[in-house]
């Protein structure tokens, strides 16, 4: 989630039901950020409408390719198990029963 620093600095709480919160500071340029027009309601089912995504992450092919080598890597472990399993004598799991 990417959110500019300057809703960093500073602290700012939100007293609710009488105990405080930290949040951003301000939070309304925050929500300002994320939703543009955020005290307007919108009458609509379209969820792209709700949200302006200036603090989504962008799926860049770098985190493509991340993602696919983790898949990759999980797929490998899970094919070295099955195989050492596979390939193990039974008595060699009978050794360590107590």
């Amino acid at each position: 989630m990417r959110v500019p620093s300057y809703l960093f600095e500073g602290e700012y709480k939100i007293n609710f039901k009488g105990v405080d919160y930290k949040t951003l500071n301000p939070p309304e340029e925050y929500l300002k950020f994320c939703y543009d027009d955020w005290k307007t309601p919108k009458r609509t089912s379209n969820k792209e409408m709700y949200s302006n995504s200036n603090h989504l992450r962008k799926y860049t092919i770098m985190n493509k390719f991340k993602f696919l080598i983790k898949k990759i890597i999980i797929k490998l472990k899970n094919i070295i198990l099955k195989s050492w399993f596979i390939n193990t004598p039974k008595n060699y799991f009978l050794l360590y029963k107590s």
